[in-house]
C-alpha cells in the first residue's frame, strides 16, 4: 500500500485537466470546497472498484462487543455502512450467526437458548440486534464495510492508502469532471480512454494479486459502463 495526499491529488488532478494556472480566480474548479469534493467522489468509487473485483473481504474491518445478559441491543461502529457477517463466541468456540425476520420475532422473544447456536442478530438502525436476549457475556465480532472516509486536509494531517498508482483511476474521473465544465469535449474524451485502458489494468492486476482466491467475480467494465454513460452525455452536450 502507498499513501497520496489530497495535495497531490490537487496537482495531479490539475494536470491531467491542463488546469493549471497561477491565478485561481481564472480556474473554472477553484482548490476549494469544489474540487475536493470532486476528488473524493472519485476515490470513492476506486474503494469500490477495488471492492467490487476483489471481494468485500478486501475493505473488511472487525470490530467486538461483549454481551450482557438480557440486553439485546449492541451499537454498531461509528464507521459501519454493510454487515458481512456476525460471529457469536463462547469458550473458544465460534458460530456464525444467521439474520431473523420479524416471522420468528415471537418465537424468539420467549426462547432461552442453551447453545450460542440459536442466537440470529439483524442490523435496525444504529445496532445489532441479538435475540434471543442473551443470557451470558459471550463476545460479538462484527465483520463489517467501513464506509468511506474523506481526505479533507493537506498532507500534514491526511492522506489515502491504496496500492501504489491507482489513485490516477480517481485523478482521471476528477479531471473529466473538471473539463465538463470548459466543454472541452476532445479533451474529454482523450481522458476517459485513458481511465477505461487504466480499468482494464487494474482488474487484470488485481485478479492476479491472490491465484489460490476461490473466484473473482467477473464484472469488468460495469463501472466504466455507468461513468462512460455519464461522461459521454457530458461530450454530447458539449
Amino acid at each position: 500500500m502507498a499513501h497520496v495526499t489530497l495535495a497531490d491529488m490537487r496537482a495531479m488532478v490539475r494536470q491531467l485537466a491542463n488546469q493549471e494556472t497561477a491565478d485561481a480566480a481564472d480556474a473554472f474548479v477553484k482548490d476549494s470546497t469544489e474540487l475536493d469534493n470532486r476528488i473524493n467522489e472519485h476515490l470513492q468509487q476506486l474503494r469500490d472498484l477495488m471492492i467490487e473485483c476483489q471481494g468485500h473481504e478486501w475493505a473488511k474491518k472487525t470490530t467486538e462487543r461483549t454481551l450482557e445478559s438480557g440486553t439485546a441491543e449492541y451499537d454498531l461502529p461509528a464507521d459501519f455502512d454493510e454487515m458481512l457477517g456476525v460471529r457469536l463466541e463462547r469458550g473458544g468456540e465460534q458460530v456464525l450467526l444467521d439474520t431473523w425476520d420479524y416471522t420468528e420475532l415471537a418465537r424468539l422473544e420467549s426462547a432461552t437458548p442453551a447453545d450460542i447456536r440459536e442466537h440470529k442478530y439483524r442490523v435496525i438502525g444504529e445496532d445489532v440486534v441479538i435475540k434471543p436476549d442473551p443470557t451470558s457475556s459471550d463476545t460479538l465480532h462484527l465483520d463489517y464495510i467501513p464506509s468511506y472516509v474523506p481526505i479533507t486536509t493537506d498532507p500534514e494531517t491526511e492522506s489515502y492508502q491504496m496500492p501504489w498508482g491507482t489513485w490516477r483511476w480517481a485523478a482521471l474521473g476528477a479531471a473529466i469532471d473538471l473539463l465538463s465544465k470548459e466543454k472541452d469535449a476532445g479533451a474529454i474524451a482523450l481522458l476517459q480512454h485513458a481511465q477505461t485502458k487504466m480499468e482494464a489494468r487494474l482488474r487484470k492486476k488485481v485478479s492476479r494479486r491472490d491465484r489460490r482466491a476461490p473466484s473473482i467475480r467477473n464484472t469488468a467494465g460495469g463501472l466504466a459502463r455507468i461513468l462512460g454513460g455519464r461522461y459521454s452525455r457530458m461530450v454530447s452536450d458539449s
